[in-house]
């Protein structure tokens, strides 16, 4: 078993490798545009939820969820999946711990892309 600090989200960066070859000088502006949703997303859920609007969660939720099955964030996708199926169930009051998963989990995979991507150094 893993433990926290050996805990990782990218574990296929096979994927990320191959969406920079078909997508070449446009796969940085479209990486970004990703992180960006890969961070705002479970947050923007808790917030649809916590206000009742669960067809706005069921929507970020899904869309969250094909955004880290496109970058290889295959648990976070999973988690992403899980919080779909609470929206569409009606559950949502179950949906509060994987959504704060999915907020951890954000960050990790934030830092993961990025570093693997070497962001920080691309100006593009």
């Amino acid at each position: 078993m893993e433990t926290f600090t050996e805990y990782r989200e990218l574990k296929n960066p096979q994927k990320l490798v191959i969406m920079q070859q078909e997508l070449e000088e446009e796969f940085y502006p479209i990486l970004r545009y990703y992180l960006s949703g890969i961070l705002e997303r479970p947050v923007r859920i808790q917030s649809a939820l916590d206000s009742g609007n669960t067809e706005e969660g069921l929507m970020e939720s899904h869309s969250l969820k094909n955004i880290c099955y496109q970058l290889g964030l295959q648990s976070m996708g999973d988690v992403a999946a899980a919080v779909e199926h609470l929206c569409k169930s009606g559950a949502i009051e179950q949906a509060t711990p994987p959504i704060h998963q999915l907020i951890a989990a954000s960050h990790i995979a934030n830092q993961e892309i990025n570093h693997f991507c070497g962001l920080a150094q691309e100006s593009g």
